[in-house]
C-alpha cells in the first residue's frame, strides 16, 4: 500500500460511494451506510466546524472544471502546466 491515495474531485462525483469505498479500503476501514447519506447523519449529529455550510451541501457537478473561469488569467502559464495537468488527466 502506497503512503497516500490519489483521489480526484470528478471521480467522487462521478460514483460517490464507489470511490468512499475505495478510500476506506485504502485506509482499512469498512463501509458504514451513514456514510452514503452523510448528510442526513450530520443532521442527526452537532457539527461543530466554521466548512459546516459547504460540507453541508450534496456533491454536485458545478465546480467541475471551475478553473475554466481563470483561465485568462492563467493563460501565460499554462505551456508550463500543461505537462501536468494532462499527466493528472484533466
Amino acid at each position: 500500500k502506497g503512503r497516500y491515495l490519489e483521489t480526484r474531485y470528478e471521480d467522487t462525483v462521478a460514483d460517490y460511494s464507489g470511490e468512499a469505498r475505495r478510500i476506506l479500503d485504502w485506509m482499512g476501514l469498512t463501509w458504514d451506510d451513514s456514510i452514503a447519506d452523510y448528510r442526513d447523519h450530520m443532521r442527526r449529529r452537532s457539527v461543530n466546524s466554521p466548512t459546516y455550510e459547504a460540507v453541508d451541501k450534496p456533491i454536485h457537478r458545478s465546480a467541475l472544471a471551475r478553473w475554466k473561469n481563470y483561465e485568462g488569467k492563467i493563460a501565460e502559464h499554462l505551456p508550463i502546466m500543461c505537462p501536468v495537468i494532462d499527466k493528472l488527466g484533466y
